[in-house]
């Protein structure tokens, strides 16, 4: 009897001690899965800021969130904003032509892409200075647009991010009335490849989106 009872125990702490182990694999896998995929709480690995994209319901004041909410910035009345030059026409708003040939105004004249790692942020803030651009313009929904200048609603990201780039930019575009824009970041050479892919979607979709791409030596 006493070797039964002993058995008994044995295997009921067998089994709580299971039951809690996949309760915290669940509790680490939706917080993965939840707030790191909307950057609504801080990173574990400093790969984004928190917040950075309106959502800050777990996020400690920041440049993004105040009391948990998106801080509400006020956009600056401004002049005509010129945009760099270019080596094509525009296509009008509605024309829908595709803009096929990327720009690399915020590169400097190099062969060489530079394997310094900077930060989404970083480029975004850069390149939307040049722009005269308003940074993290805030919509009714809470959503943030990159960088929104008098011409276009500009998504930033990452190359092997592409696709994910060309939604965003269009909803920016829907909710200010702006052209869509994209200013592709390339980390690598090997990165490149994703522009080819972009482009060749924009063409085959004709979409109305203009493309820029930014590497890492332009902050140097």
């Amino acid at each position: 009897m006493h070797n039964r009872r002993r058995r008994l125990v044995i295997a009921g702490g067998l089994s709580l001690a299971i039951l809690v182990f996949f309760s915290y694999a669940v509790i680490a896998d939706a917080h993965r899965s939840g707030c790191h995929r909307w950057h609504s709480c801080p990173s574990d690995s400093g790969s984004y800021i928190c917040g950075d994209t309106g959502r800050c319901s777990g996020c400690p004041d920041n440049n993004f969130c105040e009391n948990r909410k998106p801080r509400v910035t006020t956009k600056t009345p401004k002049q005509s904003v010129p945009i760099l030059p270019s080596t094509q026409t525009d296509a009008p708003k509605n024309s829908f032509q595709p803009t096929l040939k990327e720009e690399t105004i915020f590169s400097k004249e190099t062969k060489t892409i530079l394997p310094k790692k900077y930060l989404e942020a970083d480029y975004r803030d850069f390149a939307c200075k040049q722009l005269e651009g308003n940074i993290e313009y805030a919509l009714d929904d809470g959503s943030r647009v990159d960088c929104l200048t008098d011409q276009y609603a500009i998504e930033f990201d990452f190359a092997k991010k592409w696709a994910e780039a060309i939604g965003q930019s269009l909803y920016y575009a829907e909710k200010t009335g702006k052209q869509p824009g994209i200013i592709l970041i390339i980390p690598t050479e090997k990165d490149m490849r994703h522009m080819e892919k972009i482009k060749k979607v924009v063409e085959a979709k004709k979409l109305n989106i203009k493309l820029w791409s930014i590497r890492p030596n332009a902050l140097n």
